[in-house]
């Protein structure tokens, strides 16, 4: 059985980001308004992609919520848009495949309409050109408490599943021209000195 998300499915929630503590599930076992936790994890996967070493993210994680309750470094409240979800039904918390995390920052000439427009239509592109098992954009963001650090801005929050190391592998790009066409996209609106990404382990509390 697949959670499979009939057209674009849109909720308000809470991204509760660490810095340096990473956040454990069972700190939050007797919280029913905690949907998942993602952890900062191995992050060759992302590394062999770029053809880098050495990488290390500026957080360790995030608690995703249904509440501003949740303590973290930084609280966030979000719009939520899942534009698809094909990830199985599984009791098993853990997802298995890889999930990488984006902390958006947009180009310091773009208004936030304008910003949001263009992030929001990248979707579209993302899934003719990118083998993803599900994929949920995270905007509208307002600071709740706690404050980014230097050089640390969030504009949106990108979640990309891949099913499978091999997916992730063979289905990042799913045609010899996908990376061009989603560099032009992207470099329309995203400052990438400023974003960023990281591999997590995505664990979910609440089904």
């Amino acid at each position: 059985m697949e959670r499979h998300s009939k057209g674009v499915v849109k909720n308000l929630c809470y991204a509760h980001i660490f810095f340096t503590d990473v956040p454990k599930r069972t700190d939050y076992d007797n919280n029913s308004d905690v949907l998942s936790i993602d952890v900062v994890t191995d992050q060759s996967p992302l590394e062999n992609l770029r053809g880098i070493s050495g990488y290390e993210p500026r957080f360790a994680g995030v608690v995703w919520s249904l509440t501003p309750d949740v303590q973290a470094d930084i609280g966030l409240s979000v719009t939520k848009i899942h534009h698809w979800d094909n990830r199985p039904q599984d009791s098993n918390p853990t997802y298995a495949g890889i999930k990488q995390i984006s902390f958006v920052s947009k180009r310091h000439n773009l208004g936030t309409e304008i910003f949001h427009a263009r992030y929001l239509a990248h979707a579209s592109i993302a899934r003719e050109h990118h083998g993803m098992q599900a994929y949920a954009q995270n905007f509208d963001i307002d600071i709740l408490y706690g404050s980014p650090s230097d050089g640390f801005e969030i504009n949106a929050i990108s979640e990309l599943w891949f099913a499978t190391r091999e997916d992730w592998n063979e289905r990042f790009y799913l045609d010899t021209s996908s990376p061009e066409v989603i560099r032009r996209d992207t470099e329309t609106f995203i400052d990438f000195e400023k974003t960023q990404s990281a591999i997590v382990t995505e664990i979910t509390h609440r089904k």
